[in-house]
């Protein structure tokens, strides 16, 4: 019975740590995900600065570009 606790143990202990140790390795891979552009315009009408986010589709180039669809929200 002692044996069997033993190794439920160590069993947790190595399932536990696994993910920590996982999380440090890829933590210096780390890069910014760059979706668009934000910039801000004052609103006359609302007496208030707006935030305007664009958000940019990937660009496979110009020979390969198919047209865009635009939503306007």
């Amino acid at each position: 019975m002692r044996m069997l606790l033993i190794a439920l143990i160590l069993l947790t202990g190595c399932l536990v740590s696994s993910p920590l140790l996982a999380a440090d390795s890829d933590a210096s891979a780390v890069e910014p995900l760059v979706v668009g552009e934000s910039f801000t315009l004052h609103s006359a009408t609302l007496d208030e600065d707006r935030r305007i986010n664009v958000y940019i589709p990937y660009d496979p180039g110009p020979d390969q570009r198919p047209p865009l669809p635009i939503m306007v929200m």
